[in-house]
């Protein structure tokens, strides 16, 4: 059996228990982090070769802008990226990226 944990912390001290933001008429600016440990992940590597164990960790990073146009509507971009760790057929770990806009 295999457990993880998530904990989003924001992009201030961990003190501070909101992700970071900030408005600027007609502006909004938003930031977030956060991080993912999965423990003790196992990979068979072949017949004969056993498995290996390795703890995976992954980052993210959000951001967003909103632009303010009227009372009730508004324009928003946002972005977000990951980096992971993976166990590849091998054994070995890779290192993929992913950011994303909307």
């Amino acid at each position: 059996m295999t457990a993880g944990a998530q904990r989003e912390q924001p992009a201030r001290p961990a003190c501070c228990p909101a992700p970071l933001s900030k408005q600027v008429d007609p502006w909004a600016f938003h930031l977030n982090a956060g991080f993912t440990v999965t423990p003790g992940v196992d990979i068979e590597l072949g017949p004969g070769l056993g498995t290996r164990r390795h703890d995976l960790t992954a980052y993210n990073l959000g951001a967003s802008v909103v632009w303010l146009a009227r009372k009730n509507f508004n324009f928003l971009v946002e972005t977000v990226a990951f980096w992971s760790e993976d166990l590849t057929d091998t054994g070995s770990v890779d290192h993929p990226f992913q950011a994303k806009a909307e």
